[in-house]
């Protein structure tokens, strides 16, 4: 039987705070600002967390996470 890692975020764009989940545990999300700084970070074991991602300035952002996932996508911040 093949069992589909889902990993999902939302909203995007975001103002304040972010919702990430998965089916399986994540243990760090990070946030990079266009230039490949690191602007959050957070060592998680969890399925699913609301990120606190209100003091970003508005603008694109690359997010990535440690999971069995492993997301990297762009994040927009309004």
């Amino acid at each position: 039987m093949l069992k589909l890692q889902v990993l999902t975020f939302y909203p995007n764009p975001a103002t304040d705070l972010l919702t990430i989940s998965d089916t399986s545990e994540i243990s760090v999300i990070e946030i990079y600002d266009i230039s490949g700084k690191n602007v959050l970070s957070q060592d998680l074991n969890v399925k699913k967390t609301d990120l606190n991602i209100s003091t970003l300035k508005p603008g694109m952002y690359i997010l990535k996470t440690n999971s069995i996932s492993c997301l990297t996508a762009f994040l927009d911040v309004e």
